[in-house]
């Protein structure tokens, strides 16, 4: 392989394609490198960690077509560092030769056998939406999936179409977020699971435009194409739990909050909690809710005024979870519903256009 390439352009490429290295691998090391292939007109560079695929393809003057697997921490570091307009790149057997201004610089490379070959995605099933929607709503889902490997399903993040709507659902058994977004109707309703590390990775990649970008699906993959990049994500494959059947039909009290006094409340409140449990207790009375917490370096007593239509309630949370909640809350109120205190409690933003939801289950106080 032998080729001349624009060092900017070449450390762009470098840096997007990184996203799908995840580390060491000493099991199969060719996984932390990047791919190249030299080809027409074009270099087309390649990592993944077989979750997901990133791929890339920059203009290249191509003297001699090739391929090589170069060491993608390494690769990366030294390419965004250069400042010359452009580098000679070649290969022989296993070393790549850097040529950059009148200096030069060599790496080794993983033998090109040891490296998976690019998986072939048809597309099947495709929704269009726009950029900002796509990573809007992936940033207010995605933080709630699981990230143990006990309910593998729940590391990801369900996408289910319904006419002219897209869910976007993740939970972990403690929490839930949906946000629906309004999308072109499809030929046949669909629900895919994403790994919300791979979704998160893509959600960094687009820009947040009115433009529209397309998620094609076949059975075990999401292909994203966009600006001369593809995006191959695994999908998760079984059956999600039923989300509806997860939020409580009626509420027994519904208090409407400010959202920034409200927070900063809980942030006093989970300084002075345990730091295990992160506990703190909801005395829901009149139109108060009082917060009380306790913990080994003293203790919190404090009252925010609300709204208040219903029963009185009192119950208790994980507070970092009601925290990550509000953070995805973008009005300058909230409804906080209760229907009992071992009922989930249900967040919802007030006013604008309201196409999320968040729950949090309460714990168990003795």
């Amino acid at each position: 392989m032998e080729l001349t390439c624009n060092s900017i352009e070449l450390a762009k490429a470098v840096e997007k394609v990184s996203r799908a290295i995840r580390g060491a691998n000493a099991l199969r090391p060719a996984l932390t490198g990047i791919k190249f292939k030299a080809q027409g007109k074009s270099l087309t560079l390649y990592a993944t960690d077989l979750e997901i695929a990133i791929e890339k393809t920059i203009v290249a003057s191509v003297t001699r077509e090739g391929e090589a697997i170069a060491p993608g921490a390494t690769l990366k570091d030294f390419v965004k560092s250069l400042s010359d307009d452009s580098v000679e790149i070649k290969t022989e057997g296993q070393r790549m030769t850097i040529n950059y201004g009148k200096s030069v610089a060599v790496m080794n490379c993983f033998d090109l056998l040891d490296f998976p070959k690019t998986p072939t995605v048809e597309k099947e099933k495709s929704i269009a939406i726009s950029k900002a929607e796509f990573k809007d709503a992936v940033s207010k889902v995605a933080f709630c999936a699981a990230t143990d490997d006990a309910r593998p399903l729940l590391k990801g993040v369900l996408l289910k179409t319904m006419g002219e709507k897209l869910d976007f659902v993740a939970l972990d058994g403690y929490r839930m977020a949906r946000v629906t977004k309004k999308i072109a109707k499809v030929n046949e309703d669909m629900s895919r699971i994403v790994p919300a590390t791979a979704l998160k990775i893509v959600e960094v990649l687009v820009d947040a435009s009115d433009d529209m970008m397309v998620l094609n699906f076949e059975k075990n993959y999401l292909l994203v194409e966009i600006e001369y990049t593809r995006i191959m994500i695994r999908l998760l494959e079984g059956d999600y739990l039923d989300y509806n059947q997860i939020i409580p039909k009626t509420f027994d009290t519904t208090v409407i909050v400010p959202r920034d006094t409200f927070k900063a409340a809980l942030e006093r409140a989970r300084l002075l909690s345990l730091k295990d449990t992160s506990l703190v207790k909801f005395d829901i009375h009149k139109n108060s809710i009082n917060l009380t917490a306790n913990g080994t370096e003293g203790n919190l007593d404090e009252n925010v005024y609300v709204k208040n239509n219903g029963d009185d309630v009192k119950t208790a949370f994980n507070v970092k979870y009601l925290l990550e909640a509000l953070s995805k809350i973008e009005s300058d109120s909230f409804a906080f519903s209760c229907a009992s205190n071992t009922m989930p409690a249900l967040l919802e933003p007030i006013g604008g256009q309201i196409d999320s939801l968040f729950l949090v289950l309460p714990v168990r106080v003795i």
